[in-house]
């Protein structure tokens, strides 16, 4: 049995299930595979919230089209909860364990017995507060830990399923570009998602970068074949961003870093 056969079969022992889809590569081929298997047995649920960027959520309602799955959006103000707010090192457990609990309430009451996770191989080599959440609840599953898939499986997966996400680079919520000693308000996180999608205008959708926000300061993480381009652009760039409420547009010479706002 190769792992999308036992990938499929994990899936279909459970019956009945609902994935937690960002429009992401992984809950998007995860999402695929379930309804593949489950067909109406399978559905889907993004939380609409601050931390949902327009372009994932235009990004999210394409792929429940594309896939004909039963989808909704549920909404969540992270922000209301000042535990997640005052922007503590653990926010990525609150966020996930708050969105759990609303899915899992949600669930019950659909009489849908398994909520699935995007968690592949590859995370367990990383720091991931959001999984340690999910353990934390007996209705949660990872089918891709299980079946032993990781990244590169998920890609290959996606790209032979005719996902269109199948190349879509990984990307952490807004919330992770925000400085630790910054408090996360709906304007510091507008003014992270407006500054990427400025830049999404110049250089390819494919491309890994990051909008570092500190305070009055923009830094920007990017692949080292980019930084030319963003150096020619600089002018627009400095010039869109102050529009946005920048004081400062700084370019990250060790160009793009997974995780670097940790430090």
């Amino acid at each position: 049995m190769n792992k999308l056969e036992k990938l499929k079969s994990i899936i279909a022992e459970m019956g009945s299930v609902v994935v937690t889809l960002s429009g992401g590569v992984d809950s998007s081929c995860l999402a695929s595979v379930a309804q593949e298997t489950l067909g109406d047995n399978a559905c889907a649920i993004t939380v609409l919230s601050p931390l949902l960027t327009k372009h994932d959520k235009i990004i999210v309602s394409k792929l429940a089209e594309h896939l004909k799955l039963r989808h909704e959006f549920i909404e969540i103000d992270e922000l209301a909860n000042v535990d997640f707010s005052n922007n503590p090192k653990e926010k990525c457990y609150i966020c996930k364990k708050m969105r759990l609990e609303v899915i899992s309430l949600w669930a019950k009451s659909k009489g849908v017995p398994w909520i699935l996770d995007g968690s592949n191989i590859d995370d367990l080599s990383d720091t991931r507060p959001g999984m340690k959440a999910a353990k934390e609840f007996p209705n949660v599953r990872s089918p891709f830990l299980e079946a032993g898939i990781n990244k590169e499986d998920i890609r290959a997966i996606s790209k032979q399923s005719g996902l269109f996400v199948w190349n879509k680079p990984a990307a952490a919520c807004l919330a992770t570009r925000i400085s630790a000693d910054q408090i996360l308000t709906k304007q510091n996180l507008k003014q992270v998602e407006e500054a990427e999608e400025f830049l999404y205008t110049i250089l390819p959708r494919e491309t890994q970068l990051r909008v570092r926000h500190h305070v009055q300061i923009a830094r920007i993480e990017i692949d080292n074949d980019y930084m030319e381009k963003i150096i020619k652009a600089s002018d627009i760039i400095v010039t869109y961003f102050k529009k946005i409420g920048f004081k400062h547009v700084t370019l990250d010479l060790e160009g793009y870093k997974k995780g670097s706002q940790n430090a």
